[in-house]
């Protein structure tokens, strides 16, 4: 992290000293604890009540360095889930302030977030959707032949709506289920890749038999990609494929043999659900059968609509997180469903748009600037409110985001950005006019120059400040990058400093970072950036 603010706490001016900063305060917390305290459990509950102390004071940033003081307890006594609470609670209380700019492409820099997958595109990310339940998109058609040719429709529908077109759509599939033919070959010849997401009952039906090298010949027979997503979300307990992490590697590894005889254009996605983030690798079948490390997450108001459980504070670039450290450096990853609830069976007549729009705007514009190993980010685009093959009793949730005007103005303004692609790329694909990469101390940019800021705050609404030498020359309230562009002759040649400013919905300070750069005379891309 760049750097952590709030009420009381003083303006860092690198990464390294914010975190020393962090890690000096967590220190100070522990130190100041009684040694019997420090000694045990109890140690844990001290650092706890210190932290809801401090943020019902408004000291939010000492309120965050304490939660990742119980959060190192926890790691120190072996209880990994309780630390990932406490580090979560420490996300939600803290600022953070990252600065980059636009910059013109270096391929070896390009290739450092390049793995060479299959259909992975050498930058930028690929545009998906689950349009299957959303009857919405039907509006302009009264009568399709069949119901492959009304699925495809909504999907060359939606990205209509979303200004550019769907790469991939996909849908659900249980084991013993034919391959959906019309539907894939359909969509692949309107340009979108199928992707399957092929969920067996249980892994002993998983066999390499007839049905299942019938349904890899229908594959093949497509002649164009398709994402194979096999028994997904195995790490949740809700699946009937959780129980024997060893026979679920066995099986993957069979099917993606059984893939790779048959259709070699099938590209295999192992996809978990974010939560829970502690058992992911007993599940890994390892990366000779993986093309592809998918995640799902959902951004929701309440956790299993209890009202005691509050869910708005949680950001989905934190869930996004832990997939991405541990395998990003392997394997392109697929954010393969999104959902970012706005509606609620708790109190269907609260309107949570501006949330579920803030959080779809952040995620997106995190993906290039500090997750540019995300490839695919797919929506799911269905009111589980209402959708008919939701279990009875989790009915919870509308994640459409088709429905409601918030919520379509916030992802058409998220993916309208070119990095994000409308064609699955059989090969790594061109070099990009332009890239994003963050801006380092002593950076020498050029005009006309594009600022931009990834902001992630305690405040769900906060004011984004941009100062050239204390100069204000932009103020943003909209989630999202923060754009600035600074014009020809705004700001002579030399030594300037940048900094970013972030005030929450109070109009307190909540952060700020400082950077120093050169305004290049010549016109110099940047240089001496971190990639």
């Amino acid at each position: 992290m760049d750097w952590v603010g709030g009420k009381m706490s003083p303006v860092v001016k690198s990464p390294c000293a914010s975190r020393a900063v962090l890690i000096v305060a967590a220190m100070t917390v522990w130190l100041a604890l009684p040694a019997a305290a420090r000694a045990g459990e109890q140690t844990a509950a001290d650092c706890r009540h210190q932290a809801e102390q401090a943020i019902a004071a408004g000291r939010y940033a000492d309120g965050a360095a304490l939660y990742r003081a119980e959060a190192a307890i926890y790691e120190r006594i072996g209880d990994k889930n309780a630390a990932s609470v406490e580090r979560q609670k420490a996300d939600r209380w803290e600022t953070r302030i990252q600065v980059f700019a636009d910059a013109s492409p270096n391929r070896d820099e390009l290739l450092g977030s390049f793995t060479n997958a299959k259909y992975e595109p050498l930058y930028g990310c690929y545009l998906s959707a689950y349009v299957s339940s959303d009857a919405k998109l039907d509006a302009n058609v009264d009568i399709w032949t069949t119901e492959a040719s009304r699925l495809i429709d909504r999907a060359g529908a939606l990205g209509r709506l979303l200004g550019k077109p769907l790469a991939s759509s996909w849908n659900y599939c249980r084991w013993g289920q034919e391959f959906p033919a019309a539907w894939a070959i359909g969509l692949a010849k309107a340009g979108v890749a199928p992707q399957v997401a092929l969920e067996p009952d249980s892994l002993a039906s998983v066999v390499d038999d007839e049905y299942l090298e019938e349904f890899a010949h229908g594959v093949a027979d497509v002649r164009a990609p398709v994402f194979i997503r096999f028994a997904s979300e195995m790490n949740g307990n809700w699946t009937t494929y959780h129980d024997n992490p060893a026979l679920y590697r066995e099986k993957f590894r069979l099917v993606h043999d059984v893939f790779a005889r048959i259709a070699p254009n099938a590209a295999m996605i192992w996809c978990v659900n974010a939560i829970p983030d502690t058992n992911y690798d007993a599940y890994y079948p390892g990366d000779d059968s993986v093309d592809w490390v998918g995640v799902n997450i959902y951004s929701v108001i309440h956790h299993d609509n209890d009202p005691s459980r509050s869910a708005t504070e949680e950001h989905p670039t934190a869930q996004l997180r832990k997939v991405y450290e541990k395998y990003a450096t392997r394997k392109p990853i697929a954010i393969c469903e999104f959902g970012s609830s706005h509606q609620e069976a708790l109190d269907r007549e609260i309107d949570y748009s501006p949330i579920a729009a803030e959080k779809i705007h952040s995620l997106l514009a995190a993906l290039p600037r500090l997750f540019p190993r995300v490839k695919m980010v797919g929506f799911f685009n269905c009111d589980n409110l209402t959708a008919q093959y939701v279990p009875e009793g989790r009915q919870l949730n509308n994640y459409s985001i088709t429905d409601n005007p918030v919520v379509l103005n916030a992802v058409n303004r998220a993916v309208a950005p070119s990095y994000f692609l409308s064609h699955i790329n059989k090969s790594p694909g061109s070099m990009p006019a332009t890239v994003v990469r963050a801006v380092s101390p002593d950076a020498v940019l050029c005009t006309p120059l594009r600022i931009s800021s990834c902001v992630q705050s305690y405040s769900h609404f906060p004011v984004v400040v941009t100062l050239v030498d204390g100069v204000e020359v932009g103020r943003i309230a909209d989630a999202g990058p923060h754009l600035v562009e600074l014009l020809p002759g705004s700001v002579s040649a030399g030594h300037h400093t940048l900094e970013v400013r972030v005030y929450d919905d109070r109009n307190r300070l909540a952060g700020s970072k400082s950077t120093p750069f050169v305004l290049s005379a010549s016109g110099t891309s940047i240089a001496s950036a971190s990639p």
